[in-house]
Parts: structure tokens; sequence; C-alpha cells
């Protein structure tokens, strides 16, 4: 008799880490806290992170791979869409949803396994490589979109604009009497006029107020 062996792989060993119950149980522990300080303070970056680390934790839990790849993948389209369209800029909810997709991915809950298979092997490479080429530049296509999307809507809720007088901030575009641009400030993207000169890519400029939603900046002396 011939004895023919199957390593796993990454996939394999990836859901071996998770499911080791002492990763299981931190994570677990973690993510419940976070989980519950995002709820009580309204912040959603570690709400979204202990919902990531939740869902890894069932794998030590009993819970079978595929659902747990299935609610990744979910959870990480709507963390997505939630960061681009009510989340003003790009942060830690949206990273977390990319996260989750890539997980979700790699934990692949359509897995072909040797003994599932209907065609040859080599019929079936083929077929997984031309599935990659089409889905490869789909995906980087979406990614795109997705980025100019939330560079389209990177602004900040005027409820904050307020506090934001004096700081000291960063031109990203050049701003003119006559052309608004964006600026980063406290790490964020807001758009922002002036009323004096031109200001340059990359100066240093001073929020001296606001007009709505935008910024009124003057180049530091």
């Amino acid at each position: 008799p011939r004895i023919i062996r199957h390593e796993g792989g990454f996939t394999e060993a990836l859901i071996s880490f998770f499911s080791n119950p002492l990763i299981a149980s931190i994570l677990f522990i973690v993510g419940l806290y976070a989980l519950i300080f995002g709820a009580a303070y309204a912040n959603p970056a570690p709400a979204s992170v202990g919902a990531f680390m939740l869902l890894l934790s069932m794998l030590g839990m009993g819970f079978k791979v595929n659902v747990v790849a299935i609610a990744l993948l979910a959870l990480g389209i709507v963390l997505i869409l939630v960061e681009v369209f009510l989340i003003p800029g790009f942060g830690a909810v949206g990273a977390t949803g990319i996260a989750m997709l890539i997980l979700g991915a790699l934990l692949n809950p359509f897995r072909v396994t040797p003994e599932h298979w209907l065609i040859y092997v080599d019929w079936y490479q083929i077929l997984l490589l031309a599935s990659i080429s089409v889905t490869l530049p789909l995906a980087g296509f979406t990614v795109f979109a997705i980025y100019k999307v939330i560079k389209a809507r990177r602004m900040k809720p005027k409820l904050y604009i307020s506090g934001l007088e004096g700081r000291v901030a960063e031109a990203v575009d050049e701003i003119t009497t006559d052309k608004e641009g964006f600026v980063i400030c406290e790490g964020e993207y807001w758009r922002a006029k002036t009323e004096e000169g031109v200001i340059k890519p990359g100066e240093k400029v001073i929020v001296t107020g606001k007009e709505g939603v935008v910024l009124k900046v003057k180049r530091k002396a």
C-alpha cells in the first residue's frame, strides 16, 4: 500500500494558532473589554477591534472555521462601509475591516480539499490561477475606488472644529485666496481656505477660525 501525506499549509497553521486555548482565551478577554469600552464611551474604534478579537477567539471555542470566516468577511465589509459613509477620514474602523477581509479570505470557507476534488489536480490549478488573475484586478479596482471615496469624504464634523483654533497644521494641497485645499491637523484631513497669500504643500499653517465646516488658516510666521 502507498501512503500519501497531505501536509497543512499556511491556512492550517493559522487555524492551529488561533485554535490554541490560551490564545483564544486572551483574545476573548481582551476583545470583550475592548467591546465594552467602545460601547461605554461611544468609540467605534475599540469596539470594532474588540469584535474582531472575539470572532478570532471563536476558533478556539469549537466553532467551525467556515462560520468564523464568513462572519469575518461579512463584518469586514460592514466596517469598511461604515468607515466610508459614516465616519469622516480613515482610521481604525476601516483598517479593522480590511484586516477582517484579509483574514477571512485566508481562512477560505470554500476550500477544495484533495478528497473533494472532482477534476484532475492540474486542471484545478489552472482554474485556480485563472480565478486569481480575474479576482486580483477586480480587488485592486475596488480598493482604488474605496480610496477615492474616502479622499472625497475626508472631513471632520463641525462639532469638533472650534477646539482646533490656534492649532498648527500642515498643508497637503496648494491653498490660495480663491482655491480651497486640504490640511492635516491633529492627524486628520480638513478642508481649509486662506484669506492671504499662497500656501504651498508642506508649509506649516495656523488655524485661525472656521467657516461652516471649512477651516480658515494662515501661514505660520
